[in-house]
């Protein structure tokens, strides 16, 4: 995930039709996002509710926020607020322009004065280091841009002495986060938060809105949905996976309220026409996992749906169990490349 926004347009506030298919072209999107939300009938939302939605460009992708309250004038104001949290977070961790904290970090290999936000993603990146036995790594930053590197400049895979020693530079337990500073401690080390930073943002502006008097709301960050609440009339939002194989199809639709879910699929960001190689990276081996065509994963916070999605996609379905049954509200489902569906245990719908 992209988290800088190059192609954003100046005092757009809202989005027609044809502004939507402009921006969708232009970023190289299609119509149909990895997870949408089911429309419903607008008697299906609570009585006395008004529902007011607005999309825009941000992190290299289309986000819609929907909120429902009894005054359209406050849900417009509250959604304001929430697209303004998402805009005010985007620079801290973007990893791609050049004077953003993420950037001099990884530059200098280290940073002073850090960001409270940028503080707190750490701190969650971490964690779930450590939740997934090290399968979430966010220092393969290396091994991304030395495939970037080969593909576009040679069009084929880096050989694997080259994979060899850029795996030295990788290892998130190298990263040290203290009150103050960040600092890595090996040399050459550079991290990406784009595997958790979409994620956190949308769950921050998620929180924006609640804190603004809203209990009734949803976003969705190119597929990634964070849910507060339910549509005002005690009814889940429906959510609706995209089928990996028949882009138009729908794998499943599952409810929604005060959660999130997120997908990760290898046809998502590649190097290869193939798509055998692509932006999700295995620490331990350098390569991109080839058991998976796409993982969906149900979590009560955005931060670790996004987080979790990257790496139950990486090891074997039986070690993934592990770690996600220690993880409250967590679960998940796999489609593999024979287009078999395989689900954690809690994962109820079909």
């Amino acid at each position: 995930m992209k988290i800088s926004d190059p192609l954003r347009e100046e005092g757009k506030k809202t989005m027609d039709r044809r502004t939507f298919l402009k921006w969708t072209g232009a970023l190289g999107l299609g119509l149909a996002p990895l997870v949408w939300v089911v429309s419903g009938r607008d008697g299906e939302r609570g009585r006395g509710l008004v529902s007011v939605t607005r999309t825009r460009p941000l992190m290299g992708t289309l986000v819609t926020v929907i909120v429902l309250h009894p005054s359209g004038e406050k849900a417009t104001e509250a959604m304001e607020g929430a697209f303004g949290e998402m805009e005010h977070l985007i620079p801290l961790l973007d990893r791609h322009a050049p004077e953003t904290p993420v950037s001099r970090l990884n530059r200098q290999g280290f940073l002073k004065g850090v960001p409270p936000e940028v503080h707190e993603v750490m701190g969650h990146a971490e964690r779930l280091f450590r939740l997934t036995r090290g399968v979430f790594d966010i220092s393969v930053k290396p091994v991304l841009d030395l495939f970037e590197e080969f593909f576009s400049r040679r069009g084929r895979i880096p050989p694997p002495e080259e994979i060899r020693l850029v795996l030295k530079r990788v290892g998130a337990q190298h990263v040290h986060r203290g009150e103050k500073e960040i600092r890595f401690l090996r040399e050459g080390m550079e991290i990406s938060l784009d595997g958790i930073a979409k994620g956190y943002i949308v769950e921050r502006a998620v929180a924006r809105l609640k804190a603004l008097g809203i209990q009734h709301a949803l976003i969705n960050a190119g597929g990634d949905i964070q849910a507060l609440g339910d549509k005002g009339n005690g009814q889940p939002w429906r959510i609706a996976l995209q089928d990996p194989f028949e882009r138009s199809q729908t794998l499943q639709v599952i409810p929604l309220r005060d959660g999130a879910v997120a997908t990760s699929g290898d046809y998502e960001n590649f190097f290869d026409a193939e798509k055998k190689y692509h932006h999700i990276i295995d620490p331990q081996t350098g390569l991109s996992p080839r058991r998976w065509t796409s993982v969906s994963v149900l979590a009560p916070s955005l931060t670790l749906a996004d987080g979790l999605a990257t790496a139950t996609f990486i090891p074997r379905r039986e070690e993934t169990q592990a770690f996600i049954r220690a993880i409250p509200g967590a679960e998940v489902l796999w489609v593999d490349r024979q287009k078999v569906q395989k689900k954690s245990e809690g994962w109820r719908w079909s």
